[in-house]
């Protein structure tokens, strides 16, 4: 309740209505819906991003995917990952 409360106070708030008629129109103080914003706003900047998982992926510099596009053009979309592992091993 109070995360859609919030979601729609700002997009009112974004369209330059008062913070006080939007707590009036959804029933609620305007103290208690700014408190709502700050709780909010305080559980956003604690999220941390989530862990990937598996290895790190790595950057292939432009010429090595340029030789990958070229043998996937050559080859057509039916080549197998074998097959790719073994013609570039220092990517796979």
């Amino acid at each position: 309740m109070r995360r859609r409360a919030c979601a729609v106070a700002r997009w009112a708030n974004q369209r330059k209505v008062a913070l006080e008629d939007i707590a009036r129109l959804i029933h609620v103080d305007a103290s208690t819906l700014r408190l709502w914003f700050r709780l909010h706003d305080r559980r956003v900047a604690q999220r941390t991003a989530a862990a990937s998982l598996g290895p790190t992926p790595l950057d292939c510099p432009a010429a090595v995917v340029a030789r990958v596009r070229h043998h996937l053009a050559l080859f057509g979309p039916a080549i197998g990952v074998p097959s790719l592992k073994r013609d570039f091993p220092d990517i796979s």
